[in-house]
């Protein structure tokens, strides 16, 4: 069943008179389909997607959806903290109506997806963040639905885990399971083919990811041109440690492959916050930045002259001041006219169990050997 939403607004009161968080929004999505929903926050992102999901009701406008229907709005609201991980999943797949004769299966399969089996029967609430996310997330991407809400719901753990994600949802995809995830990763953002962008509560533009992201990102002072014919592209990326703590560096490891000879290359790493409100860059007087906007980039690192081959570097993330509790961390191979040949990406999360911002320190990427 095709997904439809039709000139839906919401309007909530707020202190100082009515606030419209969606004004006029419409949709369709087919069976199959994936959408991402980009903008900045407060742009109605998530008020979208709780009217899809039913959770809300829109002031104006209807939604006509399939009739079964798996969200994930708010990483581990449903969970009972001194209920197991086991007692919880439990609940969940009564509540879905599975039958008592399955359940134990589909716990299994659930524990396994998010790496939890050994610790299924521990309660809840001496998980960490990082454990109930992917639990979360795994419990909702098992569900036999015709459609999927996820809001920043796979920006949940390393990046393994988050392929495994997206293919778990292109089986569901292949299934006919139409998909919707709002997000401020651009790289989650480009594996849709499709891309909503909002603003203040306004569909500014609906299309192809690819085209729809590159505007995008020139808005927010952050865009550039793509290379029409690249000449290097990356093989790898990694970060350790994937969880990071104040005070302590984050190292970075990228392989690329260089394609034809090359003179004028740089590597550039840029930071973005995928979940949280707030992220500033030092020094003190520097100015705060939203946080769908880009918030850390290093000085380009010149590579040099190069032939054909594998080149490896290294390096370490820029000094941020962090009140996110998840990074998007990308590296861009650029060239002189500021054309990128090529990104990849990884996230981090940052620890919020010190109780206080963290700091990544100076960033240098220099190419290995």
């Amino acid at each position: 069943m095709t997904l439809v939403v039709e000139h839906v607004s919401k309007r909530f009161r707020g202190t100082d008179g009515p606030v419209d968080a969606l004004r006029g929004v419409s949709l369709r999505a087919a069976p199959g389909d994936m959408v991402s929903i980009v903008g900045p926050n407060g742009a109605g992102k998530t008020t979208l997607l709780q009217i899809i999901a039913g959770v809300i009701t829109p002031t104006e406008g209807r939604v006509t959806r399939p009739r079964s229907t798996s969200s994930l709005l708010e990483v581990g609201s449903s969970y009972e903290p001194d209920l197991s991980g086991r007692e919880n999943l439990q609940m969940g797949l009564a509540f879905d109506g599975v039958r008592p004769g399955d359940r134990a299966g589909a716990i299994d399969e659930i524990a396994a997806f998010a790496g939890l089996t050994d610790s299924l029967d521990l309660p809840v609430k001496h998980y960490s963040d990082g454990m109930v996310a992917r639990l979360s997330a795994s419990q909702a991407v098992h569900r036999d639905v015709e459609l999927l809400v996820m809001d920043e719901a796979m920006s949940v753990g390393d990046a393994s885990f988050e392929r495994q994600l997206l293919r778990r949802i292109d089986e569901m995809r292949s299934l006919g399971t139409t998909v919707l995830v709002a997000t401020h990763s651009l790289a989650l953002a480009r594996s849709a083919p499709r891309c909503m962008w909002l603003r203040d509560g306004n569909v500014v533009r609906d299309g192809p990811a690819a085209t729809v992201l590159q505007d995008y990102e020139l808005s927010a002072g952050v865009g550039r041109a793509a290379a029409a014919d690249p000449v290097a592209r990356f093989l790898t990326v990694s970060a350790g440690p994937t969880t990071v703590e104040p005070g302590r560096p984050l190292e970075l490891s990228v392989e690329f492959e260089v394609l034809r000879p090359a003179d004028d290359l740089s590597l550039r790493v840029e930071a973005r916050p995928v979940v949280g409100d707030e992220l500033w860059m030092r020094p003190r007087d520097a100015a705060a930045a939203p946080a769908d906007v880009l918030v850390a980039v290093t000085p380009r690192t010149r590579l040099g002259p190069m032939g054909p081959g594998k080149v490896s570097a290294t390096g370490r993330i820029p000094s941020v001041r962090i009140t996110s509790t998840v990074l998007e961390v990308m590296v861009v191979l650029v060239d002189d006219a500021g054309r990128v040949h090529d990104e990849i990406s990884c996230t981090v999360r940052v620890d919020g169990r010190v109780g206080r911002p963290g700091y990544l320190l100076r960033a240098e990427v220099l190419p290995a050997g």
